[in-house]
């Protein structure tokens, strides 16, 4: 029998700072050690009055229960 590897989403602003960073850097170490699949999200502010964050947030539309096991929404 064959198990099905999990997946993990991660919805993140940016990966310009810091903290987003080290945010990322302990998702990938995570997912080696506990053999996971992990998808990055890079999205805009929700209600962002700019195009440019809009567009990035059509990304959300593609997140459905079946397609993930667990979603971890970084803020700043």
């Amino acid at each position: 029998m064959t198990v099905k590897r999990k997946t993990i989403g991660v919805l993140i602003n940016g990966l310009d700072q810091p903290y987003q960073q080290g945010i990322w850097a302990g998702v990938e170490e995570a997912s080696r050690e506990f053999d996971l699949n992990v998808f990055y999200l890079n999205s805009g502010s929700l209600a962002s009055p700019l195009a440019q964050d809009r567009m990035r947030n059509h990304l959300h539309r593609f997140i459905r229960p079946s397609s993930i096991d667990g979603f971890f929404v970084v803020s700043t």
